[in-house]
């Protein structure tokens, strides 16, 4: 008989994407007393073998996921705005890592907007879905766009 486990679920609405959906989802399980992580690429493949032999590996894991899932939602929890929660994830991450992916959104952001695709909804939350479009950045005064 298996025995299901999940970890502490990461209260997140998941703007980090696959990572934070990773960490929303991952549970093992025990099959005849033996540790079972179902690998999500290769199905039948236990991604957990090892923690059978070296019970430490295992232990590490769980506290890998439990200091990850804790920056994860301190960085999610921040007030202080985009730039708060950019030195959360650099403290977290490193500062290479994150200042390429907030490059990259940023990126993605400014073009969607210049397209007319970037929109404001109700509450403040940009969307490519529905609310008011956002209109591009200007200079005081100066009629061309930034």
């Amino acid at each position: 008989m298996a025995t299901r486990m999940v970890l502490r679920p990461l209260a997140t609405p998941l703007p980090l994407g696959f990572l934070g959906l990773v960490l929303a989802t991952v549970m093992f399980e025990r099959r005849s007393g033996r540790y079972w992580v179902e690998n999500p690429v290769c199905a039948g493949e236990n991604s957990a073998d090892k923690w059978n032999e070296y019970p430490q590996r295992r232990r590490k894991f769980i506290g890998w996921y439990e200091r990850i899932a804790r920056d994860l939602e301190s960085a999610l929890g921040e007030r202080g705005g985009a730039p708060a929660v950019h030195e959360r994830l650099k403290q977290a991450f490193g500062a290479d890592p994150v200042t390429k992916a907030i490059g990259v959104i940023g990126e993605q952001s400014r073009r969607l907007r210049e397209a007319g695709g970037l929109r404001l909804a109700t509450g403040g939350l940009l969307t490519a879905g529905a609310g008011r479009p956002v209109r591009d950045h200007r200079f005081f005064g100066d009629s061309t766009p930034a």
